[in-house]
This record gives C-alpha cells, structure tokens and sequence, in this order.
C-alpha cells in the first residue's frame, strides 16, 4: 500500500511483447524509476522509465514528461506459462502492479514472409507501426530505419525474419530488398488532406521545438528555414498559396509536390509527370497490399489476411499535425491552388481506391 501511494503509474498498453505505460516517484519526480517484471516469482526483465511522453507532460502529470516506459518482453516469452505478471520497483522488490497472464494476447503471423512498410509520412503509417509492434517479437520489429546508416540498412534488412519499416522511397527501398521475399505494404490517404498534414508538420520544425528538443533528432537547417518560410504564409489567403506554390524548387519540391506518387518510383524526378505517373501504377503492381488511410479498418482486414493473423481492430492514433486548420479544402479557390502540388496524388489515389478496393 504504501508502494502504491508512494509512486504513480499508469500501464496504457499490455500485450504479449512489450509493455507500455509511465510511472515516477510522487515526492521525487525527476528520480527516474526501474521497474523489474515478473512472471510470477520469474524475473523477466527490467525497464527504465525514462521516455518523454507529450500527453502526461502537457496535461502537468508530471514535470518533465520524461516518465514514460516500453519494456520489451524476452523474445521467447509466453504468457500461457505464468499465473500473473508483476510490475515492482527495482529499488524495493515492491508490487506496485499486477495482471493476469492469460489477459495478455501475443499475436503470431503464421505467414513467416517478411514484411517492408514504405511508410509515407501523414498516411496513418505510425498507427499501422503501432499495430506492427503487437506481431512481431522485439528483434524482429524495425521502424525508421531512414535514421540509419546506410550500412546499417543493407544489414538489417539482408537479415530481416519479420517487419521493417521506413520514410524511405522505392528507389531506395528497391536497393535494400529482394521484392521477391517480402511482402510490400503501403498506405495513401486523400491528397490535399495528405498536404495539409504535411505542411502543418514542417511548420512546426519551426514552432515547436519540443519535438527536437524531447525526441532525441535534429532537423537540418535548410528544413528549419523552410519551416520559417511556410510559417509567414497566410494559407487562408489562395494568392499567398500560389505563389508558395510557384516558388518551389529543389528540395523543397521532394517535401511538397506530389510527394506520395513520388515514393513509388525508382528515381527521382525534378517534377512529377504524366510518365512518371505511369511508372508509379506499374511500381504499384510489385507491392502485396496498398490501402488507403479513409478505409484504415478494410486495410488493416486486408493485412491480417496477408500474414494470417485472426482479424483485428485499432484505432487510428490521432496525429498533431491534423490538429491546427491551416486552410479549408472544401474551398475551390484554396484547391485549385494547389492543384500542380496533388494531380498525380490524386490520379494515384483514385486509381487505388477504384481498382484496389
């Protein structure tokens, strides 16, 4: 009892390969806090709780937000052997939470093929990482793998037995991987929904540096001064639109002009085409599943099907960068705009929703 009051915690997310949750001591709470997890009398493993986590912080939870845990289970673990699953603080050996094993589901794809997600940014692809994590053991489980070098790719992904997923273009992704042995999986989501979500995250480079500052990676400086630019824009106003639009080059094309079309192809264009258009719809054809994010459940139905898992549910995790309206997209002003930046978007789009589903 006195453990319980002493130390605050919530678990959010408990399955058969990791526990997800946060915990701090009430009177100490920059003290980070270790937690050791038992299978009934059986250490297990231990975890540190030592993750920031936005929402805890944001609503004056917790000081610092950096109190969040996500303790993998061994690799080897099965809930169906033990009675309960303790959480005790590593300092005391005292309980501060239980739950019953056989309440754990550990979810094992009977289909063994490999599984690359190409991971558009903004498609609801960090939901569909989320669902990943609940399939695969903790060394068979891969997300941005963008951040590494590229050697580290080439040996994660020669040696891949279960899911790997990365902000990485086929170009790049058709250099790394034999097509042959994996399934190739996607997602799209409406266009100009698609853009609004991306431009809000990149403004954001510039306006919330917590996300530098808390998630441990840097932006360079190039995307921080676009950041400022798009941040001067008044998006309510068509004009400032086009010429934002018109302005574009570089770079700054890859981030903004018909940016998911531009993943499903083995090079890259300086502007996207009616070819390369057509050389997407072909690349397409190579991948075992493409959704669409307005139809996240049917996906997610789809997948299941793929690796012969029983049929699941998950909500789709909410995403900041939706969260601030920075234009109407019902507006036909606003959309013609920013035509140049999602006709092929929208061709590619449409052509998934009306031959793929």
């Amino acid at each position: 009892m006195i453990t319980k009051k002493l130390y605050r915690l919530a678990v959010d997310e408990a399955n058969g390969y990791f526990l997800r949750g946060w915990c701090f001591n009430r009177i100490s709470r920059n003290r980070q806090v270790a937690l050791d997890v038992y299978g009934d009398r059986e250490k297990l493993t231990t975890g540190i709780c030592n993750l920031y986590r936005r929402d805890v912080y944001r609503l004056g939870v917790h000081p610092t937000g950096k109190c969040g845990f996500s303790i993998n289970f061994p690799d080897n673990f099965d809930p169906q052997r033990y009675k309960e699953i303790a959480l005790k603080i590593s300092a005391t050996k005292r309980t501060i939470y239980t739950l019953h094993a056989q309440d754990i589901q550990k979810l094992s794809p009977r289909d063994h093929t490999p599984v690359y997600f190409m991971h558009i940014p903004k498609t609801a692809g960090s939901s569909f990482n989320a669902f990943l994590r609940t399939c695969y053991k903790p060394s068979q489980y891969h997300t941005h793998i963008e951040r590494l070098e590229a050697t580290q790719q080439e040996h994660l992904t020669q040696r891949a037995t279960g899911c790997i997923s990365g902000h990485l273009t086929l170009e790049r992704v058709e250099q790394l991987i034999d097509f042959s042995g994996f399934h190739l999986v996607a997602l799209l989501r409406d266009p100009l929904k698609h853009l609004h979500s991306h431009i809000n995250y990149v403004r954001r480079v510039h306006l919330d540096q917590e996300l530098e500052d808390q998630y441990g990676f840097q932006h360079n400086e190039a995307i921080k001064t676009l950041a400022g630019k798009l941040c001067e824009i008044d998006f309510s106003d068509p004009d400032q639109i086009q010429g934002m639009v018109s302005g574009l080059s570089g770079f700054e094309l890859d981030f903004f002009e018909n940016i998911q079309t531009r993943y499903f192809l083995d090079y890259r264009p300086e502007r996207v085409s009616e070819t390369d258009f057509e050389q997407a719809i072909t690349n397409i054809k190579k991948f075992s599943l493409v959704g669409i994010t307005e139809a996240y459940d049917q996906f997610l139905d789809r997948f299941c099907r793929l690796v012969r898992l029983p049929s699941q549910q998950q909500s789709i995790r909410s995403n900041r960068a939706d969260s601030y309206r920075l234009f109407d997209s019902q507006d036909e002003q606003v959309r013609s705009a920013f035509t140049s930046l999602i006709r092929y978007d929208q061709n590619l789009y449409d052509y998934v929703r009306k031959e793929l589903w």
